[in-house]
């Protein structure tokens, strides 16, 4: 009984500091995935936000024409109706998005580390608005920005070098009005495409940490307060769920912000084309006829345009939002590329432009006809575009096993090396796109993508600046 006893007195302290190890090796283990998961979720969120940024300022720029700022520069221009409209619109973005702090346009002076401002959101705020501590006086960080005044950038390398290009952020900038995460977007001029001002939104250090922490906000209460059994599956779902809940806040943000766009551009088409029908109408001397004409081509040539900006928009937020359907049917693939190239035969015999089609054999198989032929008719368009007058366009198809693969090859200007890796993103071009294209708004490539994406299949580009781009596509059979 005695050895018994003592045996058994023995094993359960041996027994209890097992589980009492076992229980802590399992608690450090959770903490570190806990803290790992924390990091890496809390970089994926930042990611977002700065991505969000980039996408509200690059819709809102679409808004701006780069010409009506060139003569802004002084104190005189802060009572001009242009700046006045400018920094209505800007109060508007400010106040449709949370969380944004700041919104104003800038342009570039003659020292590259000065920038002027050109219009801000401040400037048409209420003054209660302004008075941020309440204290019956404008502060000097509560002061808005005027017409002509400097601004120093030499600390902003995404503004200062990155945002006439394409869309950029800056991650941390620090000046009078605090510190605060950037999103930037160029405003170009519709006639030439050239970047003149550059569109920014600014979102609070404070309001940035928060929302990319919040994930996390109950995570490491909840691992000490449940049991080590308990704590892995629970802090996993919170996990889960709290990221979804973040991102759909900032899908719903994204797509609120496409909605009001689309919004302002649709109400002024309804308008214009309202108008100039009955204008067209009501046209009876003959000698007024062939101008008035003239320029209600030229207003419906622009109509058609800004309609085929929205339907791009539209087109990029189903793809985005994950709302577009794929319908496979038994279809050519060879017709299908046919009638892509039939409907941009005018264009082609304006710019001569010689088209050689080749097919190894009838490549019919299910896809959707209809999203393929969309993305193909962007694909060639951007070879119509930057090809020059009288070159050739190569389209080739071949089977490899279970895969259709699809090259369209243009001998144009080419992509620099520097925007290849992006250049499948949203309002992304390359940076010489402008010198052939200046009324693209960089979509065409990101809806393609998506739609072969949808399809199960995968596109990627060759290209080489000065002589070319081909585009390859693979769709499963």
């Amino acid at each position: 009984m005695t050895t018994k006893f003592r045996a058994s007195t023995m094993r359960v302290p041996w027994l209890s500091m097992s589980i009492c190890g076992l229980c802590i090796i399992a608690l450090i283990s959770i903490v570190a995935i806990d803290a790992n998961l924390f990091r890496r979720g809390r970089g994926l969120m930042q990611g977002e936000l700065q991505e969000r940024l980039r996408d509200v300022a690059a819709t809102a720029a679409m808004q701006f024409d780069g010409k009506d700022f060139l003569s802004v520069d002084t104190l005189k221009g802060a009572k001009s109706p242009v700046v006045i409209a400018a920094s209505k619109k800007l109060e508007t973005l400010r106040s449709s998005i949370p969380n944004i702090r700041y919104a104003y346009i800038m342009r570039k002076t003659k020292d590259p580390n000065t920038f002027a401002f050109v219009a801000d959101a401040d400037m048409v705020a209420p003054f209660t608005e302004l008075d941020r501590n309440h204290n019956g006086i404008l502060d000097t960080d509560e002061q808005p920005s005027i017409p002509g005044e400097p601004y120093d950038v030499s600390t902003s390398p995404g503004l200062r070098n990155e945002a006439f290009l394409h869309p950029a952020t800056d991650t941390l900038t620090t000046d009078q009005w605090g510190a605060e995460i950037s999103g930037y977007a160029p405003i170009r001029r519709s006639d030439t495409g050239e970047a003149t001002a550059v569109l920014g939104v600014d979102m609070g250090v404070q309001d940035y940490f928060a929302l990319s922490n919040r994930v996390f906000s109950t995570s490491l209460f909840l691992l000490f307060l449940l049991g080590v059994g308990s704590v892995g599956v629970s802090v996993l779902l919170l996990f889960v769920e709290r990221r979804m809940v973040m991102v759909r806040r900032i899908e719903r943000e994204r797509s609120g912000l496409l909605l009001l766009t689309s919004h302002q551009l649709g109400q002024p088409l309804t308008i214009f084309q309202t108008s100039l029908e009955s204008l067209q109408d009501e046209v009876d001397s003959p000698k007024l006829r062939d101008a008035v004409i003239e320029h209600i081509t030229d207003a419906q040539g622009g109509i058609y345009r800004m309609r085929g900006i929205l339907s791009l928009v539209k087109e990029a937020a189903s793809i985005e939002d994950k709302v577009l359907q794929y319908h496979s049917e038994q279809a050519d693939l060879g017709v299908v590329i046919r009638e892509v190239l039939h409907e941009c035969d005018v264009r082609l015999r304006q710019r001569e432009l010689h088209v050689k089609f080749q097919t190894s054999e009838s490549l019919i198989f299910r896809f959707d006809r209809s999203l393929i032929r969309s993305a193909l008719l962007k694909i060639v368009d951007n070879a119509i575009l930057y090809s020059s007058k009288g070159a050739d366009i190569e389209i080739c198809t071949t089977r490899d096993g279970n895969t259709v693969r699809i090259e369209v090859q243009d001998h144009g200007n080419g992509i620099p090396v520097v925007d290849q890796g992006r250049i499948f993103e949203k309002f992304t071009r390359g940076s010489n796109a402008n010198m052939f294209d200046p009324d693209g708004v960089g979509l065409g490539l990101f809806i393609a993508r998506g739609v072969v994406t949808l399809a199960g299949g995968s596109i990627w580009i060759e290209s080489q600046e000065g002589k070319g781009t081909t585009v390859f596509i693979s769709l499963p059979i």
